[in-house]
């Protein structure tokens, strides 16, 4: 028995990517996913039953041709994760998801990371007595 999952994700290639070697290195992979580039850009997909080994392989090969990307998941229990490729890393990215309804939940400092992460200019004003 396996876990099931869906997934999709899409790249944009480089702009002096060898799109003939990424095909030939994307047929030689032993994976369950489905894939087609188009120009500048691949999309690709998988269903049923998810490996996680067999992911990162396919990612991992894409990686050296790839600009910017992401891929979105969704398992058979509703968790909901995703892979981002960071452009400085040149690596993909797991990062799983999270619903919470309350910002009080947070502490400054996990608020500010957050939004440092996201390129924010943080400032913490003095608190008025």
């Amino acid at each position: 028995m396996g876990y099931y999952a869906n997934g999709s994700g899409f790249a944009t290639l480089k702009r002096d990517a060898d799109i003939t070697e990424l095909k030939d290195k994307l047929d030689a992979l032993d994976v369950r996913f489905d894939w087609n580039i188009d120009k500048d850009s691949v999309d690709f997909y998988e269903s049923d039953k998810y490996y996680e080994d067999e992911t990162i392989e396919f990612l991992d090969t894409l990686a050296p041709y790839v600009a910017e990307g992401e891929a979105n998941y969704i398992g058979e229990d509703g968790c909901i994760w995703r892979f981002r490729f960071d452009p400085d890393e040149q690596e993909w990215v797991e990062e799983t998801a999270t619903i919470d309804y309350n910002f009080e939940s947070y502490t400054d400092e996990q608020m500010i990371e957050e939004l440092d992460r996201r390129s924010y200019l943080v400032q913490k004003k003095p608190q008025s007595n």
